[in-house]
């Protein structure tokens, strides 16, 4: 893929500049699928479960520390799609903790005039393992909803929670 490249050297360009990386710090890039759990906080307690992929772009900080760009994508009856910085802190070897905030978007089930919509800010929350260049991870993301656009009023969306585990492969 001719573009990966140049697109890597940006993130981690983009993460040296906004966290201090040193210039010779190897960008790295994170993909994970796994399943989900959703619940969206409407009158009706919306819930479903669902797919989830991430894409993470980034570059390490110091020993300890990775930054990244995150963009997340829920797909179920609803969906969920979010994109923020975020931080793997690495606290062994094998175990990490990842957090950051992110612009999220979620869209519930039903036809387009009667569902639940809106723009929130999340909680980016990861905590799993590392074998090698797998993944595992548990995952939490807490969205409060500041804009709700749902027309009708039994559709309103004030929070929405998505709990989930995935696999991914970090290079």
């Amino acid at each position: 893929m001719p573009t990966s490249k140049p697109l890597t050297s940006l993130a981690a360009l983009l993460a040296s500049l906004a966290f201090g990386a040193p210039a010779s710090a190897d960008p790295s890039v994170d993909l994970e699928a796994g399943g989900a759990h959703l619940t969206l906080c409407t009158p009706e307690r919306e819930s479903t479960f669902a797919a989830a992929i991430s894409l993470g772009v980034g570059t390490p900080i110091s020993r300890t520390f990775e930054a990244t760009l995150r963009g997340h994508v829920t797909i179920g009856d609803g969906f969920v799609t979010a994109l923020g910085p975020h931080l793997r802190q690495r606290m062994s070897s094998r175990v990490f903790l990842g957090y950051g905030p992110a612009i999220a978007s979620v869209v519930g089930a039903g036809d387009r005039e009667m569902r639940a919509s809106g723009i929130g800010l999340a909680a980016d929350l990861r905590a799993g393992i590392r074998l090698g260049d797998i993944t595992l991870a548990i995952e939490a993301l807490p969205i409060w909803v500041f804009a709700s656009d749902s027309v009708s009023r039994g559709a309103q969306l004030d929070y929405a929670l998505e709990v989930g585990v995935a696999l991914g492969y970090q290079r």
